[in-house]
């Protein structure tokens, strides 16, 4: 396995249009924030007995606040949990109706 540089708009956590994140001057709570952003690195695996092959993350560094953010993210997300699954309920009770 090797780590590839993944940009951010292909890891875990929200998405951004281009693949950036822009902070704020140099402090040193924004350049750990930074890097722990980048602590995680995607990876090609291949089963050695099947050959089939699945792309995952491995932990390079700190990512704590990779999965805060994420989490922080997912919660406001009008598509996560309790208020999503309402809303994926309501579009199939829709589609339901409509096929009556």
């Amino acid at each position: 396995m090797t780590p590839t540089n993944t940009p951010l708009s292909t890891r875990p956590g929200p998405p951004s249009g281009t693949g950036r994140f822009v902070l704020p001057r140099r402090f040193p709570i924004f350049e750990e924030f930074a890097r722990h952003m980048a602590g995680d690195a995607k990876v090609l695996d291949e089963d050695q007995e099947t050959g089939a092959k699945k792309y995952k993350y491995i932990r390079t560094g700190e990512n704590h606040s990779l999965l805060a953010f994420t989490y922080a993210w997912m919660a406001a997300s009008d598509m996560t949990g309790a208020r999503g699954w309402l809303v994926y309920l309501q579009r199939e009770v829709e589609a339901m109706r409509r096929g009556r």
